[in-house]
């Protein structure tokens, strides 16, 4: 065993289940030339600005899991919760857009209506990237300006403040990242390949993993900052390595697991619950249950922004992470073996087979973001809520209740290994990543936003 690796994971033997677009013809230069003919790189180039971000959209929908919709999303609400409600992915870049404005706002470096300069930017950063969904947008905002009583000065006024803020924060989710493209070079290992190698994927998650993971983050520092948090694998096998296979095997399988009917419950709630795409906005429904429903336009920017910053970029460290030690998935472990691991090659994870590397958790890493960004603002993370969600095509509803941050978290880290996706390990690292870029955010956002810090 590598030295150090146990104490750097915090592995306990006892933690385991048995004990409990595009605007890049506005945004950027042109193509570049070389000679009179394009780059070679330039073609994946384009598909990164131009194809990227739908392709990310599809892939992040694309299930373990049923459509579903949430059901009592909390009392409050205000300029900064509709434009959430109507948000499709970007919620990191809608936020930091509004709260910068509220910002500048505040600092009397602008005296345009603060609700009319928020409702502009959640216009211009959402209708940049889902033209698709223009006229639900155009009419969310005028429904807001209608209230206002504005005069078409003051209209123009506040959108022309709006736009000149959050533009560069547009730039920034359609920035050419070069680095991106070193990391599509990579390609699975072929069936019964060397141990720990990632082996199946399909080229659309790949590519669309690799990107992201070279893509740059909206205020965390860049992804290999954050390595350090998933040094990767422990060795094959190991005593870790072992242990966590078992683990694995035993719960997370289709047929023939030690699944209670306690752990069944918690499968039941996240699969109908959550895809990647929909875990950001829960942990922002969240937000909605346990903010008094009278807190400030700003205030609500500022938590919003916390959570959603912190899912973008954790997002891209995880991605990161994946392309880096492109581990392979539990079932392809367990199908084929090692030296000191039996086959077993009819097991199949509830997951199924996944598209993209493993390591480290991408849903642990976001669900690890809620707990600093909420408590951060609340001054506790020990607080009741529930959540319910109703599931397309079923009458009933699925309702979990909560006393704590921790907890809610707890039974994500805990469901991707019950439905077979990943090792404790995996899931481990990914709530290091992500309680290091939370934290990270929230000392900027604080600082800059409140003129405080830690």
């Amino acid at each position: 065993m590598a030295p150090g690796w146990q104490q750097h994971h915090g592995h306990s033997p006892s933690g385991g289940l048995g004990s409990a677009q595009s605007l890049r013809s506005l945004l950027e230069p042109a193509p570049s030339v070389q000679g009179g003919r394009r780059s070679e790189r330039e073609p994946r180039a384009l598909f990164h600005l131009l194809i990227l971000p739908l392709l990310f959209l599809f892939l992040l929908a694309s299930t373990e899991v049923a459509d579903c919709e949430f059901v009592d999303d909390g009392p409050l609400k205000n300029v900064i919760t509709e434009w959430t409600d109507v948000c499709v992915i970007e919620f990191g870049h809608l936020h930091l857009a509004q709260l910068r404005v509220l910002k500048l706002i505040k600092d009397k470096r602008s005296n345009v209506n603060p609700v009319a300069a928020a409702a502009y930017a959640g216009h211009f950063v959402l209708r940049t990237f889902h033209w698709e969904n223009q006229v639900r947008y155009d009419f969310l905002l005028q429904t807001q300006l209608r209230a206002l009583n504005l005069t078409t000065r003051q209209k123009i006024q506040a959108r022309q403040f709006a736009i000149r803020v959050a533009l560069p924060i547009v730039r920034n989710r359609v920035e050419l990242v070069k680095g991106a493209l070193d990391f599509y070079e990579k390609v699975p290992s072929p069936p019964n390949g060397p141990p720990g190698v990632f082996q199946t994927g399909s080229p659309l998650g790949l590519h669309v993993v690799a990107a992201v993971g070279g893509s740059p983050p909206l205020i965390a520092d860049q992804p290999q900052a954050y390595g350090r948090f998933m040094p990767g694998l422990p060795p094959i096998p190991s005593p870790i390595y072992n242990a966590d296979l078992k683990e694995v095997r035993l719960y997370g399988a289709r047929n023939g697991s030690l699944r209670s009917k306690a752990q069944d419950e918690i499968n039941e709630f996240f699969t109908a619950a959550t895809t990647f795409a929909v875990l950001p906005k829960l942990g922002i429904i969240i937000a909605k249950k346990l903010l008094p429903s009278d807190t400030s336009i700003y205030d609500t920017a500022y938590v919003f922004a916390a959570l959603a910053i912190g899912y973008y970029d954790v997002a891209i460290a995880v991605a990161w992470g994946k392309w880096t030690h492109y581990s392979w998935r539990p079932q392809t472990a367990i199908r084929q073996g090692d030296s000191q691991n039996a086959p077993v090659p009819d097991w199949t994870a509830i997951a199924g087979t996944t598209i993209e590397p493993e390591y480290p958790s991408g849903y642990a890493a976001v669900a690890a973001v809620i707990k600093p960004a909420l408590e951060d603002y609340l001054g506790t993370e020990n607080t009741t809520f529930f959540i319910t969600t109703t599931v397309t095509g079923s009458s009933s509803n699925l309702t979990r209740t909560y006393h704590s941050l921790s907890q809610f978290a707890q039974e994500i880290y805990d469901y991707r290994i019950l439905i077979g996706a990943h090792f404790r390990f995996a899931v481990q690292a990914g709530q290091r990543v992500g309680n290091a870029v939370a934290e990270d955010i929230v000392k900027r956002l604080r600082a800059e936003y409140y003129g405080k810090s830690y």
